[in-house]
């Protein structure tokens, strides 16, 4: 699913600051025990040096694959998630070979979204990265998508 890599660090910036478990298991890389006392300013170098690459590095694998084999990769899309969830997992769904009624759909997203506190869920917010990345920051991470030529077709959904 693409989503801009600035709002997912913002919503991991989130949930490392707020919960010790999550600094604890980390998501791709050891979180430094002190993250959560960093002044608000070294949270987002930190997560541009150190958690974007993942990312970066992630979408670019699935560029590869979905280039490659373009019908074993469905890219689905988080504005898309956004505006009709019971669409999108529909369709994810049905590219798994587990299709599923938009009603089935719908009532599985209805029990999700009670326990979304369980689950991590964070704001699921659009354009969240720009309130925590100053424009140089965003121009840091920007360049990470430029090394990296098969994200040049999902530059925009993944920059900002």
């Amino acid at each position: 699913m693409l989503r801009p890599i600035p709002d997912m660090l913002a919503s991991y910036c989130d949930m490392l600051s707020a919960s010790p478990e999550a600094r604890a298991e980390g998501l791709n890389c050891p979180i430094p025990a002190g993250f959560a006392d960093y002044p608000q300013a070294r949270k987002p170098d930190f997560l541009i040096d150190v958690v974007a690459p993942w990312y970066v590095g992630y979408f670019a694998t699935w560029a590869d694959a979905a280039h490659h084999a373009p019908d074993d990769v469905r890219v689905l899309r988080y504005a898309q998630l956004l505006a009709d969830p019971a669409a999108v997992l529909q369709t994810a769904l049905r590219h798994a070979d587990l299709p599923r009624g938009r009603a089935a759909c719908q009532a599985a997203l209805d029990i999700a979204w009670r326990d979304r506190d369980t689950l991590r869920f964070n704001q699921g917010r659009a354009g969240r990265g720009t309130e925590y990345f100053s424009t140089a920051q965003l121009q840091r991470l920007e360049r990470l998508l430029s090394y990296h030529p098969s994200l040049e077709e999902w530059r925009g959904a993944l920059a900002f």
